[in-house]
Formats: structure tokens, C-alpha cells, sequence
């Protein structure tokens, strides 16, 4: 029996259940302990596969617990099932549209949840913005640019397309909001994510491609562009790896203040 073309999920379990029963048609020999079904709110990779061994973690982003059958389908099939150039390309592109038309969906509550203002205690963000738009990108849209409510590891910035109507979104780490931060590197990560409100993130060939060439070679234009990478491959770590023994020690502090 095949299975409701129109019916639609409204929730992580029931959709779960779902992308497992579109499993077992089409791969039936993957049972549930070969893959594991997660949800998140990253809105960069919004669909994913990774594989660990003989595990794989299929990652979507919570906005598919809206999705209707069809589109549930060609995840599956796009990632599980072989398929001719030809096909792939369509599976991709129903995902795409999917994600497309409902962004709005998800941009708002992410931004009210991401984005602090951008006066730091060491950096003030409207002021690196206006030196960078002053210095190499005169004519750049207005955007709306904050650092983030959490510190992590990798990501130091973030560009967001937003709904038609409302401004741009860029997110800083909080990370780089430091005295060991030098002045080049955080001017080189704000002109990189402003630089994609002039390149923006296009659609090719059924992918999303967030660094073309064009941007790639203005990209290297930034005077400090070699120098920034090489600081972040040498310091970046070590920032993290400061920032959690800190942590660590004010939770140690907290603890011991109330008596625990």
C-alpha cells in the first residue's frame, strides 16, 4: 500500500515515524539501531547524513516537522535511495523549494534568540561595521549586526537572510568580544559575513552555494585576509579553551557560594 501523498507531520515523533516507515519501503534493510533521527534549529546545514561506522545520523532542522509527505520522500530518497543525476537534482530542488517557502518560519524566533547588541564589554560592533563599510564596501545594505547569546567553537560569524521587508542579520561570536582578540581578525570576520549581503547565498544547480568564486576573490581583497586565517588556525583554540576554564571556575565559585 503506498502512502498518503498529502499527509503532513506536525511534530519530531511523528515525523520520525514517518521518515522511518519511507525507510523501510525503500531501504528495508537499515533498521532503526543503523539510523538515528535528530532535530535542531541550525539553519545553515539544514538537512544532513553522517556516518560513524555502521551508524548514520540523518540532522534536519525542526522547520520538517512541518513538512508534507512528499518532501519527507524525496529526503529519504536523496540520501538513501540510488537515483540518476537527473533525479537527484529534482529530489534536491523539492527540498530546497520546501525550505524556501518556509524560512520565514524559522528566521524571527532565531534572530530574537541569537542576536544581543552589539555593544560588548572589549568590542563595540557598530563600530567595526562602519569602519569596514567606510574602508572597502561602500554601498552595502543595512543589516542588523549583534553578537550571539553563546560562545562556541567553530562559528565566529553568521550571516541570515531574512523575509523580504526586514534587514539582514549578522552574528558575531561572543567568543571574539576579548582583549586577545586583535582588531584585524574581528574587522576580517565582520567584512567576510557583510560580504554576503553583497555576494549573496545562491542556488546552483539544485545546491546551495555560499562561497562562489566572485566571493571568494574579494574575499582574499581584505588586506588582512592571510594574516586573520593564520591568527585563527593558531588562537582560536586556545581562546575556547580559556573561555571554558573560566567558566568552569565561575561555576566552581557559584557552587561554593551556596554552600554546595
Amino acid at each position: 500500500m503506498g502512502m498518503q501523498s498529502d499527509y503532513t507531520v506536525t511534530s519530531a515523533s511523528n515525523t520520525e515515524k514517518y521518515l522511518r516507515a519511507l525507510l523501510r519501503r525503500h531501504r528495508p534493510e537499515l533498521g532503526r539501531d543503523r539510523l538515528r533521527v535528530q532535530f535542531h534549529q541550525n539553519t545553515c546545514t539544514m538537512v544532513s547524513l553522517s556516518r560513524r561506522g555502521a551508524q548514520q545520523s540523518l540532522r534536519l532542522h525542526r522547520l520538517f516537522t512541518k513538512a508534507p509527505g512528499p518532501v519527507l520522500e524525496a529526503v529519504i530518497r536523496s540520501f538513501f535511495v540510488r537515483e540518476d543525476r537527473s533525479a537527484k537534482k529534482q529530489l534536491r530542488s523539492t527540498i530546497l523549494d520546501f525550505i524556501d517557502e518556509h524560512r520565514h518560519l524559522t528566521l524571527s524566533d532565531l534572530c530574537a534568540r541569537q542576536l544581543c547588541p552589539p555593544h560588548g564589554r572589549n568590542y563595540n560592533l557598530s563600530e567595526v561595521e562602519r569602519t569596514i563599510r567606510k574602508r572597502f564596501l561602500r554601498g552595502c545594505s543595512e543589516v542588523r549586526i549583534g553578537w550571539s547569546r553563546r560562545v562556541t567553537p567553530c562559528l565566529m560569524g553568521k550571516w541570515i537572510a531574512m523575509p523580504e521587508g526586514s534587514p539582514n542579520v549578522v552574528v558575531i561570536n561572543r567568543l571574539l568580544d576579548s582583549r586577545r582578540v586583535p582588531v584585524f581578525y574581528l574587522q576580517y570576520i565582520v567584512f567576510h559575513e557583510l560580504l554576503h549581503e553583497m555576494i549573496p547565498i545562491r542556488r546552483r544547480g539544485g545546491r546551495w552555494v555560499h562561497h562562489p568564486a566572485e566571493f571568494r576573490r574579494r574575499e582574499q581583497q581584505f588586506p588582512a585576509f592571510e594574516r586573520a586565517l593564520c591568527w585563527e588556525r593558531e588562537n582560536i583554540g586556545k581562546l575556547f579553551d580559556a573561555y571554558l576554564r573560566r567558566s568552569s571556575g565561575r561555576r566552581r565559585a557559584l557552587r561554593a557560594r551556596r554552600g554546595w
